[in-house]
């Protein structure tokens, strides 16, 4: 992986990857830094709906193509690699949802079906299962909830999204906050001002690429 960009003065070792999550976490597993130094994976995968999905204000925002038995295995793998960096006392939350057709609570310590992703959710999660300056990763990234909540907490975290979108939305709200929303359809979506900042921004995070993949370093070559 190399660092492409770096946000605010390097306090902190937080890091915004881009890259396909299977690929980043294998090589997470030889950082010494991060293998088993992981308190808390939060990890909201996509449910299998055999969709692609748009945003009404980025456009294309991921596939969830994968069904099946296809998607249980890629899953499966996954946990396997965030358990190989997890500290000994860690915990892993995984959003069931929809996803709780296909697989069962058991495969974590902490299972949370059908409850939306929302901020306070998750500043509850990161409080309960971890420490100020713990490691808290997030492997679907998507807009950057999981790493607001928990740089507004004090813990370091590695956020990790293979959707352009979801990087570009999640660089722009750790730089300058989360803006307040309204409906995009009805008009009354509400824009950040050029130059506004919000309470929950944080400026110190690296913004990483996944080189060893050429389509992710030509797909996220724009990235500010």
């Amino acid at each position: 992986m190399i660092q492409k960009q770096q946000y605010g003065m390097p306090i902190h070792d937080n890091r915004l990857i881009a890259g396909d999550n299977l690929s980043v976490l294998r090589t997470l597993t030889a950082d010494l830094s991060v293998a088993k130094q992981v308190k808390l994976v939060y990890i909201d995968p996509p449910y299998a709906t055999g969709f692609d999905f748009q945003s009404a204000t980025v456009g294309m925002a991921y596939s969830d193509q994968s069904r099946g038995a296809t998607y249980l295995e890629a899953l499966r793998c996954r946990l396997l690699l965030l358990h190989k960096l997890m500290s000994d006392d860690g915990s892993i939350y995984l959003h069931m949802e929809r996803l709780s057709r296909y697989a069962k609570p058991k495969c974590t310590r902490h299972g949370i079906p059908d409850r939306k992703k929302n901020i306070e959710m998750l500043r509850m999660i990161i409080e309960a299962s971890s420490n100020p300056d713990e490691l808290a990763l997030d492997a679907y990234a998507g807009s950057g909830t999981t790493l607001t909540a928990a740089g507004s907490l004090g813990r370091r975290w590695i956020g990790i999204d293979s959707s352009p979108a979801a990087i570009s939305v999640s660089c722009d709200r750790l730089r300058n906050g989360t803006p307040r929303m309204g409906s995009y359809a009805r008009k009354t979506y509400i824009k950040r001002a050029a130059g506004e900042k919000f309470p929950d921004a944080d400026l110190s995070f690296g913004l990483w690429i996944d080189s060893e993949n050429q389509l992710f370093t030509a797909r996220f070559a724009h990235l500010p």
